[in-house]
């Protein structure tokens, strides 16, 4: 708390005293639409990147190469623990006769949905089996006449919140047929916070359409048996670090820290490659290769947090590490925290983004705000210096959500929820900040899986 109060201190006293030094258009040169994309479409690629699933630790090894590419010093591993559900194998056994009609083999693979707060979609070793009954968008209508009792009910993805009438009238298991496009509100219906025994499953959308025609030209509903396991297991995964020095001896306890997260989610966790959630980690290694070549006055760390679709874990542990610092070593380790910690959460959908004290995880009092009001003035004076350099207009790339501006106060710029990292700072005693981009619901980040990936313009 007194490290953050000195901060506020310096900031009024530091008021309207900047001094540009910096060539902005020379500052922009290495930054290229052609390398955000690159890195986009390397972390799509890499297949879900869920924290402690394969391609998370690729895209964590990806990170580490690129920050010392940069240049930048000390880059190293932050170690903590997650619990995450992993998938051994899902799968639906089709009689040989009905596979045989529809071309499809007697062993389709399939993936399971993430868990029922702590049921996981695991079936016993003989599996489920019952008669497959395909009721479109599960409307109560959808089911009339139908033998939905002990049966295997497949759904169209895009059902909303009906696929409830499933488990209500009886069925043993649910599964989804992978739709052409969706948004983020049909996948968070998916996710359950009570321990319902029912398991739900992704079926790829040709195998789902198969099923589908299976289902309808068959007489009486064919018979099949989905088997499953899914487990619950600890991993060690990592946040990476990396420092740049600053040049200016007398602030060289005013760290400030530069935080984006690396890692993805979906309703599906095997099948998460994340594109739309990769924006922030490409800008925050895009800025520490631009900021390598012109260091600053004050010391920096780039930060890559992980496991963020996890309640935040990483960036908690990255501030209860350095607490017990300040623990430890009292007044010495304040330095080892933050003076200013800047968390990137951005999206490609919108080319504003804005400056915010708080968002929706933890909902600390707004009166919090006033202590905020004075970086949001400080930043107002470098963002009109910016836009004059480069010829641009504020309005048109940056918004002051700290202080309401014409009556929109931060909520306004956000179209539904969001948890920023920044707040996480704000609770450990550190001026922190979200740099947010706005009036963006991001429809295709979180549930999706499949989601075609930002275009050059859109990044």
């Amino acid at each position: 708390p007194k490290g953050c109060l000195y901060s506020f201190r310096r900031l009024k006293e530091e008021k309207r005293k900047i001094v540009i030094t910096l060539n902005y258009s020379r500052l922009l040169k290495p930054i290229s639409k052609r390398d955000l994309m690159e890195t986009v479409n390397y972390m799509a690629s890499l297949g879900s990147r869920v924290a402690g699933y394969p391609g998370n630790y690729k895209a964590a090894l990806y990170i580490e190469r690129k920050f010392r590419e940069a240049g930048l010093r000390n880059v190293r591993r932050e170690h903590f623990k997650v619990v995450v559900p992993f998938e051994k194998f899902a799968y639906i056994e089709l009689p040989p006769e009905e596979a045989k009609v529809v071309g499809l083999p007697r062993k389709v693979t399939i993936h399971a949905l993430w868990p029922n707060l702590v049921r996981t979609c695991t079936t016993s070793p003989g599996g489920i089996t019952g008669p497959l009954v395909y009721a479109g968008y599960g409307t109560l209508e959808e089911f009339n006449g139908k033998p939905v009792e002990g049966s295997i009910v497949l759904l169209e993805f895009n059902c909303g919140s009906n696929w409830y009438n499933a488990p209500l009238l009886g069925a043993k298991a649910v599964l989804f047929i992978e739709p052409t496009e969706t948004q983020r509100g049909e996948g968070e219906a998916k996710f359950l916070s009570i321990p319902l025994n029912m398991p739900r499953f992704w079926v790829p959308r040709d195998v789902g359409l198969k099923l589908k025609e299976l289902c309808e030209r068959s007489k009486r509903p064919p018979v099949v048996t989905v088997k499953a396991r899914v487990d619950w297991e600890e991993r060690d995964v990592w946040n990476i670090l990396a420092d740049l020095p600053g040049t200016d001896p007398k602030l060289k306890g005013e760290r400030v820290v530069v935080s984006a997260y690396y890692d993805s989610m979906s309703v599906v966790p095997a099948l998460a490659p994340g594109a739309e959630s990769a924006c922030g980690i490409a800008a925050l290694l895009e800025l520490a290769e631009a900021l390598a070549k012109y260091p600053q006055k004050r010391p920096i760390t780039f930060l890559a947090t992980n496991a963020h679709f996890l309640s935040m874990e990483g960036v908690k542990r990255y501030f209860w590490n350095r607490l017990k610092t300040i623990k430890e070593k009292g007044d010495e380790g304040k330095a080892q925290v933050s003076w200013l910690f800047l968390g990137l959460d951005l999206s490609s959908h919108e080319r504003r983004f804005g400056l915010f004290y708080k968002a929706h995880f933890f909902d600390y009092t707004e009166d919090v705000q006033r202590k905020f009001a004075d970086y949001g003035k400080q930043i107002d004076g470098y963002v009109e210096e910016v836009s004059e350099a480069l010829g641009i207009k504020p309005e048109d790339w940056y918004v002051n959500a700290i202080s309401p501006i014409q009556g929109k106060e931060w909520r306004t710029y956000i179209p539904g929820i969001i948890a920023l990292e920044s707040e996480v700072a704000v609770i450990a005693g550190c001026p922190g900040l979200g740099v947010l981009t706005v009036n963006d619901g991001r429809q295709y980040a979180v549930s999706y899986t499949h989601l075609t990936l930002p275009t050059t313009e859109r990044v």
